[in-house]
């Protein structure tokens, strides 16, 4: 729903895992040594958490799980979208969601920052691509480039990892691409940088992720530097990276005009083309699977209307 409406926000839960308790039964699996005041000579001291703690494999769910029982708790407050996003736009502890108007994100978000308080969790780092709405937020909740109302452009942030530009409202990229040695360790871990869940690049992805399949294949390890054809390459695809820098792809997608009185005609008359999303892999290196998944695929692409 980040994408649906022309008004986007983002928070954060502040130090979510902190706030929730561990079961007392559950503490003696918190345990951990710690040298006091950092000498190494002495006996460790064993200690254990009380809340839960950043990395352990379980406190994401135990956090969400609280979370959205703070808002079944006080359903009978706040109005239902309040309450639905909580339970539908809050990813671990992140908060995406997008409305139509200034008026409906400056009372949601006070909503959601009173609704989560009465569970002792807090939103922070707002931001929008509405400065109305940032506007409504307390100074020390917004996110620090933020803070000052008076730039003449919103700054671009990461939201899950992809770049926000709020200014314009578009989603552009941006790779490592310096001092990585060619071998299987340094182009994997550029190509690892480009972090594209939509598939928005994927053009200038899949070339890369086929040529290192390619010195999979040819069992290259991975600090082995790649032969000078593979090297080229490679240096081509990476010259080719600058065009990343003129790709922005719009990040709300619905229609102007949608859901009103207007004719379907006048609708398409004057609709933008954005990408929603793409998917796309690279072949198994098995030509047994490719080899059952081609006539399957073209019987699906003949029957297509």
């Amino acid at each position: 729903m980040f994408r649906q409406e022309p008004v986007a926000m983002v928070s954060d839960v502040e130090g979510m895992f902190h706030q929730v308790q561990a079961a007392p039964d559950d503490c003696n699996a918190l345990r951990f040594l710690w040298w006091p005041n950092d000498d190494l000579s002495k006996k460790p001291v064993d200690y254990q958490m009380l809340e839960h703690l950043f990395r352990a494999t379980s406190s994401p769910s135990y956090a969400s799980f609280c979370l959205k029982k703070t808002a079944s708790d006080n359903q009978g407050e706040f109005d239902q979208e309040t309450i639905t996003t909580v339970d539908q736009n809050v990813y671990v502890d992140d908060c995406i969601k997008s409305v139509p108007m200034t008026d409906k994100g400056a009372h949601l978000s006070g909503q959601l920052w009173e609704l989560l308080s009465r569970g002792g969790f807090c939103f922070t780092k707002w931001i929008s691509n509405d400065r109305n709405v940032i506007a409504t937020v307390p100074v020390t909740e917004r996110v620090a480039p933020v803070v000052n109302l008076d730039l003449e452009d919103l700054p671009v942030e990461r939201t899950l990892r992809v770049q926000w530009a709020m200014e314009t409202d578009d989603f552009n990229f941006h790779i490592m691409d310096g001092g990585k040695a060619p071998t299987r360790r340094g182009i994997l871990s550029v190509v690892s940088s480009m972090y594209d869940p939509l598939g928005f690049v994927a053009p200038i992805i899949l070339p890369a992720k086929s040529l290192l399949q390619s010195l999979c294949k040819q069992k290259y390890g991975w600090d082995e530097e790649i032969s000078d054809a593979d090297s080229i390459v490679w240096q081509g695809w990476l010259k080719e990276l600058a065009c990343l820098r003129t790709i922005s792809v719009p990040r709300c997608f619905k229609l102007p005009g949608f859901g009103s009185a207007a004719t379907f005609n006048n609708i398409i008359s004057q609709m933008p083309l954005n990408m929603v999303m793409e998917r796309y892999r690279t072949c198994k290196l098995s030509t047994t699977r490719l080899f059952h998944t081609v006539p399957l695929f073209l019987s699906n692409l003949a029957s297509f209307p």
